[in-house]
């Protein structure tokens, strides 16, 4: 008999089952889950952010709070200079590519969400129906499900993603920390 864990093993909390999956809840206290969150968003695919390794951005979450992809983007060279080897050129070099990575089309942006089962292909399908981020925000389970590539599950994913007022305020932060999505043709 295997016995599910009930501590996470990264944080210590408390997990919690959602139908077959334990889920551990402490989404900023998680390292584990602060440092995959922030390394999807900077993955070519995403925001295509350079020089942002998993130690790396292990780093900047201990040493500098470093909590949501958003806190990226109100680094400062003197914050990264107090990173265990990270030099001036390293540094410059990360910023430098934090701030290419500004703009960004829809698809990429969606995809760099981290939404559950919405990948390259889903944020793909998305883009090309809704043209906006706004326009998927405000789509309904109906809406949703009209796309290719997207079912009810993955619908309602979105749906959820959307409503939680933690990732609302991320987008927030996000587009006023200058992030621009391109036009969607």
């Amino acid at each position: 008999v295997i016995t599910e864990p009930e501590i996470c093993p990264s944080c210590g909390s408390k997990l919690i089952k959602k139908g077959a999956i334990l889920t551990c809840l402490n989404r900023e206290g998680c390292t584990e889950q602060v440092v995959d969150r922030i390394s999807h968003f900077a993955t070519k695919q995403a925001f295509n952010i350079e020089g942002l390794s998993t130690k790396t951005i292990e780093a900047m979450h201990t040493s500098l709070g470093l909590n949501e992809p958003s806190d990226l983007f109100k680094l400062s060279k003197e914050d990264l200079l107090t990173l265990e080897k990270v030099k001036d050129k390293k540094a410059t070099n990360i910023l430098s590519s934090i701030e290419k990575s500004k703009n960004v089309t829809l698809e990429q942006f969606i995809y760099a969400l981290g939404i559950p089962e919405v990948g390259v292909v889903s944020a793909r399908a998305l883009a090309k129906e809704f043209k906006t981020l706004e326009n998927i925000m405000n789509a309904t389970e109906e809406d949703l499900t009209r796309v290719e590539d997207i079912g009810e599950v993955i619908a309602k994913f979105i749906l959820n993603f959307f409503s939680d007022p933690k990732n609302v305020k991320e987008l927030e932060s996000l587009l006023n920390s200058g992030v621009k999505i391109q036009e969607q043709n």
